[in-house]
């Protein structure tokens, strides 16, 4: 990976600001999505199809576990749907988490912002997901006739949630560079995703007392949104969602600035 991108900084390292970083991210994207580096469409397949057969797995091990009683709750697709948005939290942290530690001699060779290195890992799993929904639409319009999915809502949901993983992860990046033990966390918390994310339950199964904080986790919003537009039943008040909005794109800020203007100059300098 290192080898390609030097090669792409140094011819366009005398480009103005925001058009560099913005070639570099595509560059990046292409690196991450093996455009250039694998030319098996296979691998490439497998790339957009492995969150959908996951999903496939989670939905019949949801069946098997829970049997018939709480088939009338989401129907196979909408579970579809709810897992691979849970996926995109995983995938994205799992795949960025150590961006910043597989490019160390990248960091020192070149200046340019460290951000765009966890940032491109988010933004090919969104890749991934945009494309695994479209599937999903897909297969509910040739088994039903009918899309009943609102999908500019659900496609609402993978942006905002998309501004808050950008955020955490490059935060969590950061913080392993530093503390490379906490690699170790990542497989733990993804898994624990499973027990605090309300994929197989309502929010209604949390303390009242407890619902309002829950919901306004970005994560677990993101998870009971999806089932809100998949399913029956209305579990997250309209003002929720503003509020998870403006705490992500508030939340991308502050991290943003302090990367810029503390946090990305400790990292260099520990190169």
């Amino acid at each position: 990976m290192n080898a390609s991108l030097q090669n792409k900084i140094s011819a366009i390292r005398g480009k103005k600001s925001f058009l560099r970083n913005w070639e570099l991210l595509v560059e990046l994207l292409k690196i991450q999505l093996n455009f250039k580096q694998n030319n098996s469409f296979l691998i490439r397949l497998w790339f957009f199809l492995e969150p959908f057969v996951f999903a496939m797995i989670f939905v019949l091990m949801r069946e098997f576990l829970t049997g018939a009683d709480t088939r009338h709750q989401i129907d196979y697709l909408g579970m579809f749907a709810v897992v691979i948005m849970w996926q995109f939290f995983t995938f994205s942290f799992q795949k960025s988490s150590n961006s910043l530690l597989k490019n160390k001699s990248l960091i020192k060779s070149f200046d340019f912002p460290l951000v765009l290195l966890p940032i491109s890992a988010v933004l090919t799993v969104f890749l991934g997901t945009f494309v695994n929904l479209l599937i999903l639409f897909f297969l509910e319009f040739l088994i039903k006739k009918i899309i009943y999915v609102d999908i500019l809502s659900l496609f609402s949901v993978l942006a905002v949630s998309t501004i808050f993983m950008s955020a955490f992860c490059v935060l969590y990046a950061v913080a392993q560079y530093f503390m490379k033990d906490l690699s170790y966390l990542v497989p733990i918390i993804n898994r624990l995703t499973l027990i605090a994310f309300p994929l197989f339950y309502g929010p209604e199964k949390i303390p009242v007392k407890f619902q309002f904080l829950y919901l306004h986790i970005p994560p677990i919003w993101m998870i009971a949104k999806t089932k809100d537009i998949v399913g029956d039943s209305l579990t997250v008040p309209s003002f929720v969602t503003f509020d998870v909005t403006c705490i992500s794109i508030l939340f991308l800020l502050i991290v943003f600035f302090f990367l810029q203007f503390y946090f990305e100059s400790l990292v260099k300098n520990k190169v």
